[in-house]
């Protein structure tokens, strides 16, 4: 059940419309609660917690990921 997850800045830097970042305790509580049943589930989770977050504010930078899963 080991997870390995990249990203660029562009995740955690995201803000909000109250110029608040993402940041990095906010995807690891994101990460840790996510279901692991696929790699694409956790991508997809944390894309939309993104843009929950971020509502109509514009990615200021791009934002990848790659998350990878063990069995």
């Amino acid at each position: 059940g080991d997870m390995l997850c990249l990203y660029t800045d562009g995740v955690t830097d995201r803000i909000d419309i109250e110029e608040r970042r993402f940041g990095i305790k906010r995807l690891e509580h994101i990460l840790h609660a996510a279901d692991r049943s696929s790699a694409l589930s956790v991508i997809q989770d944390v894309f939309r917690h993104l843009e929950s977050f971020a509502g109509d504010v514009p990615p200021p930078d791009d934002q990848t990921m790659m998350v990878l899963i063990r069995r």
